[in-house]
């Protein structure tokens, strides 16, 4: 899942054509009358071509920001007896807290949140360099070239079970589930 997409726009103006293309080579060509035209047929092509994408990337993105809200409400709880309601109010207006929770059932929301955040990050290629493993390119607030061991870390400070959980049982838990829904059709 990329974060970013590169396009390449050519505008004809002696025939009043633009064309949008990407680098895989694919591209379309579109006509306009004035120059106001171009940001719909911009956003025409994206919509056409790239909604699912930009709404996929834009929900990890919230999911995230999400995460880190949480977390940090959990942190700040655990080092302190008192709670900010201010933080807690927005929690509830998000959904994240009902009456009556209490700090275990917002860590069980907020390793379901990491656990999508693990799956997004399936999509991601590494590279190694200097015998350790690098990402290839952006992923949420990770920047290219972000260690494998960093992102690691912060999936282990937030997730109630730790990393290694994601890394063996949550995988050996999702490919049971695909085998008895297999199973079951």
């Amino acid at each position: 899942m990329y974060n970013e997409l590169n396009l390449s726009v050519d505008i004809d103006i002696k025939d009043k054509k633009i064309y949008i293309s990407e680098e895989n080579g694919s591209g379309t060509e579109y006509n306009y009358e004035n120059i106001n035209d171009i940001s719909e047929i911009m956003k025409s092509y994206l919509e056409d071509y790239h909604y699912k994408d930009i709404e996929e990337y834009s929900e990890l993105l919230k999911i995230k920001k999400d995460a880190d809200f949480i977390y940090g409400f959990l942190k700040e709880q655990n080092d302190t007896e008192w709670i900010d309601l201010e933080k807690l109010k927005v929690l509830q207006d998000e959904g994240y807290v009902l009456l009556g929770d209490g700090p275990q059932e917002l860590q069980k929301r907020l390793d379901k949140l990491l656990e999508k955040l693990w799956e997004g990050l399936e999509d991601i290629p590494f590279c190694e360099e200097d015998s350790e493993l690098h990402i290839e390119e952006d992923y949420l607030d990770f920047k290219e070239g972000t260690s494998r061991e960093d992102i690691w870390h912060w999936f282990d400070e937030r997730y109630s079970k730790g990393v290694y959980s994601l890394l063996y049982e949550y995988e050996n838990k999702e490919n049971n589930a695909e085998e008895e829904e297999e199973e079951l059709q």
